[in-house]
């Protein structure tokens, strides 16, 4: 079975859950949320084609598509979402140039081979973090990071998530060591450790805060971090 069915199986599994949270949010008035985020991975590319599978992480969407997923159809609709939007193609935001900066030096001049996605699945229609009533229920009926993972492979992960999502790290995937790894603190920079995630998983800041604290020096010790054996 290939990366990309893994995931659709993953998803339709879910497919339940992921209308109940709907259903509640509804009955809450919530409706200023979007997704879930889901992933696609350019097979030809990112499993033949990177010296480094790597899997970066970040916050949530800043806006997606708003769509209501009721059935597999819709399901397939959002993954094509993530597919047109070609790994932010048209996009130089700081983050991206962040991810992109990481992922060509570690595999030079390639595209399509590495996977994006967040830490919390869903975002708002803009740019901010969604209601904590939509975290507690993404956390309690949609934890599918770890499945992900297991499903991509990625030989190292970044989260650009800062340590103030710390908590939606353990929420998803468990127990987590925050280690030292560098000469920046383990706010800056840490490895993460725990027995179903890569020897290579590192959190630091988002790249927004990374540039405006004068820290960006951290992406190429990411990039170091990587490549050492």
């Amino acid at each position: 079975m290939s990366v990309n069915d893994e995931l659709l199986e993953l998803y339709t599994r879910k497919l339940s859950s992921i209308e109940d949270i709907d259903v509640q949010l509804k009955n809450l008035c919530i409706t200023d949320y979007v997704g879930p985020l889901l992933l696609y991975c350019w097979e030809d590319i990112y499993l033949v084609k990177s010296n480094c599978k790597i899997l970066f992480i970040g916050q949530e969407t800043n806006g997606w598509q708003n769509f209501r997923i009721n059935n597999i159809d819709a399901i397939k609709c959002m993954i094509n979402e993530y597919k047109i939007f070609e790994l932010a193609k048209k996009k130089q935001s700081i983050f991206w140039q962040a991810i992109k900066t990481i992922n060509h030096g570690v595999n030079g001049n390639q595209r399509l081979n590495f996977i994006w996605s967040n830490i919390s699945k869903y975002g708002k229609n803009k740019k901010g973090r969604v209601s904590t009533k939509v975290s507690f229920l993404e956390n309690e009926k949609l934890k599918i990071l770890l499945d992900e993972i297991e499903i991509l492979k990625p030989d190292a992960i970044v989260f650009l998530t800062g340590p103030s999502y710390d908590n939606d790290i353990l929420s998803k995937i468990g127990p987590v060591k925050f280690i030292s790894c560098s000469k920046y603190t383990t706010r800056q920079l840490a490895r993460l450790e725990n027995t179903k995630l890569p020897y290579k998983t590192f959190r630091t800041y988002h790249p927004t805060y990374l540039r405006r604290a004068k820290l960006e020096s951290i992406i190429k010790e990411i990039v170091l971090l990587i490549k050492a054996n």
